[in-house]
């Protein structure tokens, strides 16, 4: 009888979740969101001397003294409607010779910002890279950061609180309607908009690159917010710019759940334990495969997105 109801309450949970957070239901149901998969060691914790031109940063939290309420408000807003922790992005550019982050603030609007100042602002901070990007592709970045920092264009309030729900239905037409691919994959109007929000700022630039692909409607660049940027797998992972790993949270699109071990790393790690931090090595992939079984999922995260008419068809 117990676990009768045990299993209905799971069923009503998911019922729940799926009404509650579409955008997670949707990630899950695509298998580009997973719980407790990471495996392996811990990732890499940088240094700002680290960081290299190219390379996407992507703020995850904020201090509550650092920034006004109201931009907290539309944080908070942004992360629960786009299912992310990770807030804001940035591009790193070389400006007036200094390594700085090309971005799209509330106040501001389109700047270049010293590094040091942009990692202040968040807990941490998740580093990416994009594999295609050469120097020549670069340089193309540069020329279009360069533009747009001669006369910054404003920052757009309304088209990223928007940005989570067009992000939504965007990603559901692409996944659900293969049939439409020819659509979807078809050249995206390369207009610049006279204000720009943070992810937007960051699909404009590479865009701008040349590299290929970025062109596609798939990457239309008012239709991703930068959580989805991050966990999409368009950019490759280089690692976190924290303190430690305990500041990592363990909704971060990276680690898929699993902060409790990095926590355990770090304790390792601190405290010189080499046997545990050995053993974490060498059995990483069992402990982890076992705490993912562990967590119950939904049939449907396995099964390819339909249309209704095939479904009310299957039922029949």
């Amino acid at each position: 009888m117990k676990e009768k109801a045990g299993g209905i309450m799971q069923t009503m949970r998911l019922w729940l979740r799926q009404i509650l957070w579409p955008k997670d239901t949707l990630l899950r149901m695509t298998d580009r969101r997973f719980h407790g998969l990471w495996l392996g060691d811990a990732p890499t914790l940088l240094t700002l001397n680290e960081l290299r031109e190219g390379q996407i940063l992507f703020g995850v939290g904020a201090p509550s003294n650092v920034i006004a309420k109201f931009q907290q408000f539309l944080r908070k807003l942004i992360s629960y409607a786009s299912s992310s922790p990770i807030v804001h992005c940035g591009v790193l550019i070389r400006h007036n010779g200094k390594l700085e982050v090309f971005e799209s603030v509330f106040d501001d609007g389109v700047v270049s910002t010293p590094v040091s100042d942009f990692v202040s602002r968040y807990d941490y901070v998740s580093v990416y890279h994009d594999p295609a990007l050469n120097q020549h592709r670069m340089n193309l970045g540069k020329a279009f950061a360069d533009e747009l920092l001669k006369q910054p264009p404003k920052y757009a309030p309304l088209a990223a609180t928007w940005a989570p729900i067009k992000e939504y239905f965007h990603q559901r037409r692409h996944w659900s309607f293969p049939r439409n691919l020819s659509v979807i994959t078809a050249e995206y109007p390369n207009h610049r908009p006279k204000r720009f929000f943070c992810s937007q700022l960051v699909l404009a630039f590479f865009r701008a690159t040349n590299i290929p692909g970025f062109e596609k409607h798939y990457f239309r660049p008012d239709a991703w917010t930068p959580g989805l940027l991050a966990e999409d797998n368009i950019f490759r992972f280089v690692g976190f710019l924290a303190s430690s790993y305990a500041t990592i949270q363990a909704q971060d699109p990276v680690i898929a759940g699993a902060a409790h071990r990095l926590k355990r790393w770090e304790e390792a790690r601190l405290s010189g334990d080499l046997d545990a931090l050995n053993t974490f090595s060498c059995l990483s992939d069992q402990i982890m495969f076992r705490h993912a079984v562990a967590v119950p999922k939904r049939p449907s995260h396995r099964r390819p997105m339909v249309r209704p008419q095939r479904r009310r068809q299957a039922w029949q």
